[in-house]
């Protein structure tokens, strides 16, 4: 097992964002986290990153207690995330943005281009190498945060709402680049609205609500649970995966 959350559980005042949270992701797998707004998905992410300590539970990373560890600690161990709203660098060239996470675990400025270039160009970004990150179209910073993020040369890669905001065309090469990364063994948990990359890409799909886990298991069982679909995917879900 390569994450594990045993009996998780955040408090923001009077609200109960996570609340007993457990499941476990298997290497080499994609893990969907999927739920209504307001259910917990970011708040989760947030407490397996590190950017929040949870109120109780324990985090396992890769066989260690990472529950107590500060979010460059596990970044550099290999559990690195995205964020849902890019966070780029606006002055700088893309190369370089993407240069700065690279060179977390690189001692030279050249083995950072290097790895950085490789990154971006894996992305589809090649032909804004040089462009400021402030001038990239919405399509373009998404694949920023991911060219970042695979810099960091991550072994679980959280992706949050990696798809949110794009057009069809836009997200299909992004779920192809998913695909290649899990079949080249990149382990992957990905918050996500979009069904039908869901059902696509995930192995296996958690569903919260209110903070709890209201389901887990094979894509195709989630999107037959009636708790699901009265819950989230909605009396019209075969419309919705499709």
């Amino acid at each position: 097992m390569i994450l594990r959350l045993t009996d998780v559980s955040k408090a923001f005042g009077g609200l109960r964002a996570l609340d007993g949270v457990t499941f476990e992701v298997e290497p080499r797998t994609v893990h969907a986290v999927i739920g209504p707004n307001g259910a917990g998905k970011t708040t989760l992410f947030s407490v397996i990153s590190g950017e929040q300590r949870p109120d109780s539970g324990r985090i396992e990373f890769d066989g260690q207690d990472v529950t107590a560890r500060p979010t460059h600690l596990r970044a550099r161990a290999g559990l690195v995330r995205t964020f849902q709203l890019t966070r780029p660098f606006a002055a700088l060239s893309v190369l370089d943005n993407v240069a700065v996470a690279a060179g977390a675990h690189l001692r030279t400025r050249k083995e950072a281009v290097a790895a950085a270039t490789e990154a971006i160009e894996r992305v589809g970004l090649g032909a804004y190498l040089e462009r400021p990150a402030g001038e990239l179209p919405a399509a373009a910073r998404k694949q920023l945060e991911l060219a970042r993020a695979l810099a960091l040369r991550p072994k679980v890669l959280l992706l949050d709402e990696v798809l949110a905001g794009l057009t069809a065309s836009e997200r299909e090469p992004l779920v192809t680049l998913l695909a290649d990364l899990r079949a080249e063994g990149m382990t992957l948990v990905l918050v996500e609205h979009v069904m039908p990359a869901v059902m696509r890409l995930a192995d296996r799909v958690l569903v919260l609500e209110r903070g709890s886990v209201l389901a887990e298991g094979e894509p195709a069982a989630i999107a037959r649970d009636p708790r699901v679909i009265a819950a989230y995917l909605g009396e019209n879900s075969d419309d919705a995966l499709a």
